[in-house]
């Protein structure tokens, strides 16, 4: 994602209308947790130094929830933020979106799509699958909302197609034997792992298919989308579903794949997950500073007012 920022940068030779631009890759992230202090070290980093006028980010959508209040207040000018990656629905849905702004001022957008319609997705692969019932397998102890999303958003949309959905707790443990013994006792049709592979994933995986048989499918959101996790899980992933909420590039528009054939040519990685919304995002921030006046409140202001027609990933607008 960060190359592909770059390569965008490049193509445009740093220059977003009249104004010049520079970029700096900032992590907020442990493995692929936030970590909360740094979310809001960074974000505070970004507010205090006057030649930030964009962010593109944040990676998770758990360090969107503690940046966006720090990004958008007034006093901070506020600071335009589109993110390639973040999908928890209530970042930009319903009541829950609102409380993220103090003073009212919204100043952050993303280009990909959200956890309701990821997990209302699987829903429809689970009917297209032959499932009539389904074990839902969730990681306790996440506090971005990501298992809520996902989970609730499947169980709706299951329900008026109907498949039946029993829930199951995921807590750490060295062996899933008793939990994968009660998921099997469920007679499920299809497996819904939501969570994170660090939460010993693989040993997960491997319990429930001895308890299931091979025949049972699989089926994760996107956190488990990654070659390194299905390099770990090895044979006892083999046919193994993932979700991910963004367009493959094979369904890409012709920008979005020209974009990634460069990417290609300059020996990255074009296939991982969001990297076409990590372009798609670098260029609706760089030509919204462009139609700006070079002040934050101007930059937010033409964010909202963007319309992409034909881009990477289609024609949308804000």
């Amino acid at each position: 994602m960060v190359d592909a920022i770059e390569l965008v940068l490049r193509q445009r030779d740093f220059r977003a209308g009249d104004f010049r631009v520079g970029f700096q890759s900032c992590n907020d992230i442990v493995g692929t947790r936030p970590d909360a202090s740094v979310c809001r070290r960074n974000a505070r980093a970004y507010v205090d130094t006057a030649s930030v006028v964009g962010v593109v980010g944040p990676f998770i959508s758990g360090c969107a929830e503690i940046q966006i209040p720090i990004v958008s207040r007034a006093a901070a000018g506020p600071l335009a933020m589109v993110s390639p990656s973040n999908t928890d629905d209530d970042l930009t849905r319903g009541a829950n979106a609102r409380s993220l702004y103090p003073d009212g001022v919204r100043s952050y957008a993303r280009v990909t799509t959200h956890d309701v319609a990821q997990g209302a997705a699987t829903a429809h692969l689970a009917r297209r699958l032959g499932a009539r019932r389904a074990a839902l397998v969730l990681q306790r102890g996440l506090d971005d909302g990501y298992v809520q999303g996902n989970a609730g958003a499947f169980r709706a949309a299951a329900r008026t197609l109907g498949i039946e959905s029993a829930a199951f707790d995921w807590r750490f443990r060295q062996s899933y034997r008793e939990l994968a013994a009660s998921v099997a006792a469920s007679r499920p049709d299809l497996v819904y792992l939501v969570g994170l592979p660090e939460m010993n994933g693989k040993r997960l995986v491997e319990d429930l298919r001895a308890a299931l048989g091979p025949r049972v499918p699989f089926v994760a959101p996107d956190s488990f989308a990654a070659e390194d996790i299905a390099e770990e899980l090895g044979l006892v992933g083999e046919g193994f579903r993932v979700t991910v909420p963004g367009i493959p590039p094979g369904s890409l528009p012709p920008e979005g794949k020209r974009f990634l054939r460069d990417l290609g040519r300059a020996g990255v990685a074009s296939h991982e997950p969001y990297v076409p919304e990590a372009a798609q995002a670098t260029e609706v921030l760089l030509d919204a500073i462009a139609r700006s006046d070079g002040t934050r409140a101007s930059v937010v202001e033409e964010l909202f007012a963007t319309k992409v027609e034909n881009g990477m990933l289609g024609s949308f607008a804000f």
